[in-house]
């Protein structure tokens, strides 16, 4: 559905990148699977993002999305910033 979608009401531009796809893969299969997944998705202005699935199977997006969040939380300042700007509204309320 999604390649009717894109590839008959949709123009992709290909040359960025703006959307993007996690799939699991087993070791191995990056010359096969991984290569024909992503020259399928690039048609529709998506990046495969590949994760190994030997360990825990589909599982492991788990272990995928914690560490990212972890990794995201350690160089944004985003989550310090809200809850600062939280602090303030909270101090200087009904003044």
């Amino acid at each position: 559905m999604l390649d009717f979608i894109i590839t008959k009401y949709g123009s992709v531009d290909t040359r960025e990148m703006k959307h993007f796809i996690l799939l699991a893969f087993y070791t191995g299969e990056e010359e096969t699977a991984l290569k024909f997944e992503e020259y399928y998705y690039k048609k529709m202005g998506i990046s495969v993002v590949p994760y190994q699935k030997d360990q825990n199977g589909h599982n492991q997006l788990y272990d995928v999305i914690k560490d990212w969040n972890s990794k995201i939380n350690q160089t944004s300042t985003y989550l310090y910033d809200s809850y600062k700007e939280i602090e303030e509204v909270v101090e200087h309320y009904g003044r």
